[in-house]
C-alpha cells in the first residue's frame, strides 16, 4: 500500500478528515509510518492489526505514544470489536 500513499490514500483520508485510521496488515511498517506521520500532522489516531509485524513496534510506541495502537492478532478477531474509526485500510 505504500506505493499508493501519496497519490491515493493520503488524499482520500485528508478529504474525509480521518481521525481514526485502521490498518490491517502492517508488514514492514512503511505505510504504517506514513499513516503515523499523517496522525501527528492532523492529531489523529491509528490502530494497526497484524499478527506478525515486521517492524520495531516498540519504537513506534515510543515515538507516537497514544496515537499508535497495535493488535498482534488476526483482523477477523479484532475488527468486530472496533467501534470508532473513519477508514480501514485492508492489506492483509
Amino acid at each position: 500500500m505504500n506505493n499508493f500513499w501519496n497519490n491515493i490514500i493520503r488524499p482520500v483520508i485528508e478529504s474525509i478528515n480521518a481521525n481514526y485510521i485502521v490498518e490491517v496488515g502492517s508488514d514492514n511498517g512503511k505505510n504504517t509510518f506514513n499513516i503515523m506521520e499523517y496522525c501527528v500532522e492532523y492529531d489523529a489516531h491509528m490502530i494497526a492489526i497484524d499478527p506478525l509485524p515486521k517492524f520495531n513496534v516498540d519504537e513506534f510506541k515510543l515515538k507516537y505514544g497514544d496515537k499508535f495502537e497495535i493488535y498482534r492478532e488476526l483482523s477477523l478477531s479484532r475488527l468486530p470489536l472496533l467501534e470508532d474509526y473513519d477508514v480501514i485500510l485492508l492489506d492483509g
